[in-house]
């Protein structure tokens, strides 16, 4: 991107992208787009730490005769709220973020290093 963005105020980027010659354009809209891309992963997989810290605090101290099927189903949707909450989505992208993050975690050749 030849053009600098201040990602911190929208007018002067907006009067920014305007003045951009077509070319320019061309060249930083795949780039703002890949860095975005970049930042949604950040924010999956942070999203998904504070999942499994969520859970495993709400599991903690009990035996594993204690930890059964609503027991469990109870952390997971706990988790999930905590996600919704904190991260100011709807529960159902929480969870959506949530098994994302699983998948990635089972086929990291999905994900290049960042």
């Amino acid at each position: 991107m030849s053009t600098t963005l201040t990602f911190t105020d929208p007018d002067a980027d907006a009067a920014a992208i305007t003045a951009m010659p077509r070319d320019e354009i061309t060249e930083t809209g795949p780039d703002l787009l890949r860095e975005s891309r970049k930042y949604e992963a950040r924010t999956v997989l942070a999203a998904a730490a504070l999942a499994e810290r969520v859970y495993r605090e709400r599991l903690a101290g009990q035996s594993e005769v204690e930890v059964w099927g609503s027991v469990i189903e109870h952390a997971d949707k706990l988790a999930r709220a905590e996600v919704s909450l904190q991260f100011k989505v709807s529960r159902s992208k929480a969870g959506n973020w949530i098994a994302l993050a699983d998948l990635l975690e089972k086929f990291p050749l999905i994900v290049p290093p960042i």
